[in-house]
């Protein structure tokens, strides 16, 4: 018999908790598995307090404690130490599950002969909870790659309510005030210690939130900065030119990104621009030598050549107007 904890942190999303929580209390179940749901609340103790009367109104099975500390990955770490059961999976607090989701990963689980970090789809719905029939596949190419160098060297494989992994496969090995790029730093002793990952495309159990005030929403130019560059000293040697690829488009990608959010919201000084630019051409070319081609679309292919000829400016004027 599977027995898996179902960790859940919270911090904010009090108006869709219990929704999250009756999706999991009233799963079907049967023999083949058990489960625990344990919820880590970072509200003020007097909401806290609120909340967890409510979530013992639906079940008293479920186990919930407070943390003042306003940090995600120290609760999903505080969590992970609390469970006890051989698989962890994640919810994130305004998430919801269809109710047969624990006893269709069981199944799978046991006729995949219980692989280490089991991946699965998620599906798309709006802030009402209303499907929108759209999903985050797994793109195809990973068959032909190591599923841990697009973890390490680009976002795809980041997100943590995705994976559901063996416990004993955690450890805590960033011991720093992570604000932006929890679910990489989560995930990074589970992948790296992994043997067996699957995934899965066609599991279709997990209902994503899209908020517009969710925490992956929000910019800050200083976090931004921190989390482009904060993963790179926990990177394994880049050593052939797939994980280069990957590397420098998910590193222009992010730049890209957060220099057009900056435009957007007219905060953005040529001396900010210049000082990120320098830093993220110091950064990859730091890392190695660009050998041999890496196809990536035409304005990647600019930015690159002029981050290389170190012409700041002209790549200021490009997205500024």
């Amino acid at each position: 018999m599977i027995k898996f904890s179902v960790l859940i942190p919270n911090y904010g999303y009090n108006q869709y908790l219990i929704e999250c929580i009756n999706s999991l209390v009233f799963q079907e179940k049967n023999s083949t598995f058990q489960y625990e749901i344990i919820v880590c609340d970072q509200s003020d103790y007097e909401i806290y307090e609120k909340i967890k009367k409510q979530i013992l109104a639906v079940s008293k099975d479920v186990i919930i404690f407070h943390k003042e500390e306003k940090s995600l990955y120290k609760a999903r770490c505080d969590l992970i130490n609390k469970a006890s059961g051989d698989y962890i999976v994640f919810v994130d607090s305004d998430d919801f599950v269809m109710k047969d989701f624990l006893a269709t990963l069981s199944y799978k689980i046991t006729i995949l002969d219980f692989p280490d970090i089991f991946i699965q789809n998620l599906c798309l719905c709006d802030e009402d909870g209303k499907a929108l029939n759209r999903f985050i596949d797994i793109p195809d190419e990973t068959n032909n790659l190591s599923y841990k160098d697009y973890y390490f060297y680009s976002n795809i494989l980041n997100s943590v309510v995705r994976k559901i992994f063996k416990r004993n496969l955690y450890q805590n090995i960033i011991n720093e005030n992570i604000i932006n790029g929890e679910d990489w730093a989560t995930s990074l002793s589970i992948v790296k210690y992994a043997k067996k990952i699957i995934v899965d495309n066609s599991f279709k159990k997990y209902f994503y939130r899209q908020l517009s005030n969710s925490m992956s929403r929000n910019f800050d130019i200083n976090i931004a900065c921190q989390a482009l560059f904060f993963k790179d000293q926990y990177l394994p040697p880049i050593s052939n030119l797939n994980q280069k690829k990957l590397y420098v488009e998910q590193k222009l990608y992010d730049y890209v990104s957060y220099i057009r959010k900056l435009v957007q919201i007219k905060s953005l000084k040529y001396w900010k621009f210049r000082q990120i630019s320098i830093k993220l051409r110091n950064n990859i070319y730091k890392q190695f030598k660009l050998k041999g081609r890496i196809d990536t679309s035409l304005l990647y292919k600019i930015i690159l050549n002029l981050l290389k000829i170190r012409l700041y400016f002209f790549i200021f004027v490009l997205f500024k107007f």
